[in-house]
């Protein structure tokens, strides 16, 4: 009887492959902010003649944005592929805040613009109670359904606050 012993190597990524992503990546990103921004103009004149609340296009405009990493999110559920799911989602997620907050707090302090993030009491109720739950979800390492289902919560009301 024989015996065969593997042994497991661990293939790294050529710099010419990084380097090859992350050139993909950045025009990705900019078509995704391009088609964003074609489209940011025309949604604002339709929901503006509508009489929607103003945040209402800042959330559509997002869901543009984060949509890509959204269906693929989903996708990978689809196909139980969990940890997929979720680095997708907190890429994006870290992304957004990671990124998007510091740039634009950088780009109004250059260019002489004062900042506001206008959050009313309950936007900043819904925040808090994102971020608590975000740390209850995550900090442990697992998650169930019941965490899901208390941030779907929190996402309606959310959306409740926009129409407020």
């Amino acid at each position: 009887m024989t015996v065969m012993m593997t042994t497991r190597t661990t293939v790294k990524p050529s710099a010419h492959s990084s380097l090859w992503h992350a050139i993909w990546l950045i025009v990705h990103l900019i078509a995704v902010i391009a088609v964003t921004k074609m489209n940011a103009s025309p949604l604002e004149t339709l929901l503006d003649s509508m009489n929607a609340p103003v945040a209402f296009t800042g959330f559509l405009v997002a869901l543009l944005i984060l949509s890509p990493e959204g269906l693929g999110a989903l996708k990978a559920v689809l196909n139980n592929q969990v940890q997929r799911a979720m680095n997708l989602f907190f890429g994006s997620v870290l992304a957004t805040i990671s990124l998007t907050v510091p740039v634009v707090t950088l780009i109004a302090f250059m260019t002489g613009n004062e900042l506001q993030f206008a959050l009313g009491a309950p936007e900043m109720v819904v925040m808090v109670a994102s971020l608590v739950l975000c740390h209850i979800s995550f900090s442990t390492g697992r998650t169930n359904v019941l965490n899901g289902a208390a941030h779907l919560a929190l996402f309606a009301a959310y959306l409740m606050t926009i129409f407020a």
